[in-house]
């Protein structure tokens, strides 16, 4: 059915009214929300009516030609835009209308309504059993309301956490530079065709996506000794994710040791938790899956989330960013979701992760003590190493004390189960005894002792003592769990054996019984006969060499300024001309003048062609040094460094590229920058050899090119 056919018989060329719904809770907020509670005793009924087309992102015509508005989310308007990284405008407000489109149906079930909104009744949506405004939230399309969901502090929740979800994954409005709603509508800010000043991405948060005033109020809160920590773990639920209040007290006895306060690279500090919402069973079965892979749950999930195999996840689809930053986005969502199972349900987390650890000694087979040693050793170095967190060297230290607990761990472990294993199997056997008992005497006749003992696994004995107990019999021993299993014996002759077993005569023999002389291929000769079979072999060889021009190996492109225009570009671009491109830097304190940088273009270098032309590297209105510092990290000039560098790393390494000693340029650039020094270098032993020989150069094409290649032909 098409969307017309979906929303029949209704004009949408009504606008929705100004509805301020701000995103953060101020006085004026708190006053409309007062107000809106006492309004909620009277709020309009929409018994008996349907949807019948939305109007923006948050509000639907209802069939009685009144607007509807969903309980708990703010959209962008219709007419809003936001930027993308390049400085282009994107439709939001009509993106987020779309979104709303797709979810809702004249079948949408309309909740109870809890208040009104400029006329307009306020009520949840639910389609399919499914939340509409929580799923709005959590695919980037609106922004979670908290000040009118205070009276449920469940859905409050969970619309907060959607939201920083959706943040943290770069869905959907979040992907852009955009104005909040309520701000838009109180003072909209123009919408540029194209980028006309330098605009610096700023990312959110480093650690949960939490609104930027959210987290300053909770670093605050971490900060203050004063505050409990069930306080702090009562801010956090209002806010969208799960703080354990013993965390919070760790936190604080390490400000307290180091003095070093919690800043935003607090993720040594306060991990936020995020609740999946799939309980003790979910939290079982990711123990389980972390037992298997020894601790790398988090590692091993991130990668498929960042091919794209969980929704709502950020990927490689869905992200222009480096492979590295979106596997790491990934692995610390998964790191949170397993910090909440370890915080809520303990207990079943514990549990599968025994359960996947004791399954892989089984799925290698492992029965002997050298054995089961190996196998835990292994899987302890791996425990260790994966579930380690910081560097490589403390990784490894984790992997070194992991191998011997492994492997005591792995011996005791299939011990234990080994002299377990007989009183299991008698449990179960009584167990499945008595369930084909019932069974026999339903069916009745003498078959109730042969299906007892079918079902439990058990040989009847020939006779029985006169009080009923069964004697001991000559039976073949199960096998032990640390036993060697027994090989079969081989009854025939003609049977495989190991390739590296010498063949016998008579096997040679029979093999070469019947080998014809035409079987055989004629072996090559290696003999040259005559000279002029020699000079065949060496015609062609020596040829005159080409000067190599190491302009051919350099890339041409067209780049867009930072005032729109395009211009020409051969070779990579290095710290200062992406600088430049992006409207240059503000001289803060004389920095940029006392290290001798200007606007003049750079001269004697490599690559610094058409730079005067890509924008100013000193600017008044140029971004400044701590934003731009953290973009150039972002766009992956600093891939040495972990986390974004400081102001002063980021100075030096400018005055390094400025000056051309230690000159940055993008990872993705180091292979052409080589392959031109190379073919600098060739050329200029080439001309070297030209200026002492007699004019010509000669290359070898019998070898392969080295240090004594060209030279002249002897």
């Amino acid at each position: 059915m098409s969307m017309e056919d979906q929303w029949p018989g209704e004009d949408v060329s009504a606008s929705p009214e100004a509805d301020p719904w701000p995103g953060t809770e101020t006085k004026r907020s708190k006053r409309r929300a007062q107000a809106k509670v006492k309004r909620s005793e009277s709020a309009p009924a929409v018994g008996g009516e349907i949807i019948v087309r939305p109007i923006d992102g948050d509000t639907a015509r209802l069939s009685s030609g009144r607007n509807l508005r969903v309980w708990g989310i703010d959209a962008p308007e219709l007419k809003q835009q936001g930027w993308d990284r390049a400085g282009q405008p994107v439709p939001i407000g009509q993106q987020s209308r779309n979104a709303l489109m797709g979810v809702v149906s004249p079948e949408t079930i309309i909740g109870q309504p809890v208040g009104d909104s400029y006329g307009r009744a306020v009520a949840p949506l639910t389609n399919d059993g499914l939340d509409v405004g929580n799923g709005m939230v959590r695919q980037g399309n609106a922004l979670a309301a908290p000040t009118y969901l205070a009276a449920d502090p469940q859905r409050q929740f969970e619309y907060m956490q959607a939201e920083r979800l959706a943040r943290l994954n770069g869905l959907g409005i979040h992907d852009t530079k955009f104005q909040a709603p309520q701000d838009y509508r109180r003072d909209p800010l123009p919408a540029p065709s194209r980028e006309t000043v330098a605009q610096w991405w700023d990312t959110p948060t480093p650690l949960a996506g939490m609104r930027s005033e959210d987290e300053q109020q909770f670093l605050q809160l971490i900060n203050d000794p004063k505050v409990p920590a069930v306080d702090v773990a009562k801010f956090s639920q209002a806010h969208g994710f799960v703080t354990d209040p013993a965390d919070v007290e760790k936190a604080r006895a390490q400000i307290e040791k180091t003095g070093i306060a919690a800043t935003t690279s607090y993720q040594n500090y306060v991990r936020p938790l995020t609740d999946s919402g799939d309980g003790a069973t979910g939290a079982a079965t990711r123990g389980l899956g972390s037992g298997v892979l020894a601790s790398g749950l988090d590692e091993a999930g991130a990668v498929v989330d960042t091919l794209g195999g969980t929704e709502g996840r950020e990927s490689v689809f869905n992200s222009d960013r480096r492979l590295a930053d979106i596997w790491s986005n990934n692995q610390q969502q998964n790191a949170s979701i397993l910090g909440f199972d370890d915080y809520a349900h303990p207990y079943a987390q514990t549990g599968g992760e025994l359960v996947g650890g004791l399954l892989v000694p089984f799925g290698a087979r492992a029965k002997t003590v050298a054995e089961l040693a190996r196998v835990g050793a292994a899987y302890g170095g791996a425990t260790g190493f994966l579930g380690t967190d910081g560097s490589a060297s403390e990784r490894a230290l984790g992997a070194a004390v992991g191998v011997p607990l492994g492997a005591a761990l792995g011996v005791a472990g299939g011990k234990a189960l080994e002299y377990a294993a007989p009183y299991v199997k008698k449990a179960a056997g009584k167990v499945l005894g008595r369930a084909a008992e019932n069974a026999g005497e339903v069916a009745g006749g003498d078959n109730v002792q042969s299906v007892a003992d079918d079902a439990a696994g058990v040989r009847v004995p020939d006779r029985i003592d006169t009080d009923g107990r069964s004697m001991g019999m000559a039976a073949e021993p199960e096998p032990s769990i640390s036993q060697e299993a027994r090989k079969p014996d081989y009854l025939f002759r003609d049977r495989p054996q190991p390739i590296d077993q010498p063949l016998s005569e008579a096997q040679r023999a029979a093999l070469t019984r019947d080998i014809q002389p035409r079987d055989l291929v004629p072996l090559p000769s290696n003999e040259v006969r005559s000279a002029d079979e020699l000079a065949a072999i060496d015609a062609g060889r020596y040829a005159p060499a080409k000067i190599p021009d190491p302009r051919a190996e350099l890339t041409r492109q067209t780049v867009r300024t930072w005032s729109g225009a395009e211009v020409l570009k051969v070779g990579p671009i290095d710290l200062v001309g992406w600088v430049r491109l992006r409207g240059g830097l503000a001289d803060q304190g004389g920095e940029l003048s006392a290290m001798g940088m200007n606007n003049a273009a750079r001269r004697g270098m490599d690559f610094v062609g058409q730079e005067a032309r890509f924008g100013p590297l000193v600017s008044e209105s140029g971004a400044k040094l701590d934003d731009a510092a953290h973009a150039a990290w972002e766009a992956g000039y600093f891939p040495d460094h972990t986390e974004r560098p400081t102001v002063n790393e980021f100075l030096d390494a400018l005055r390094d590229t400025y000056d051309g000693h230690s000159r940055r340029y993008l990872p993705e650039d180091f292979a052409e920058v080589d392959r031109y020094a190379n073919s600098v270098e060739e050329r200029n032993a080439a001309q070297q050899a030209r200026f002492e020989g007699d004019g010509k150069v000669w290359e070898d094409r019998s070898v392969a090119a080295g240090p004594d290649a060209p030279f002249a032909p002897p």
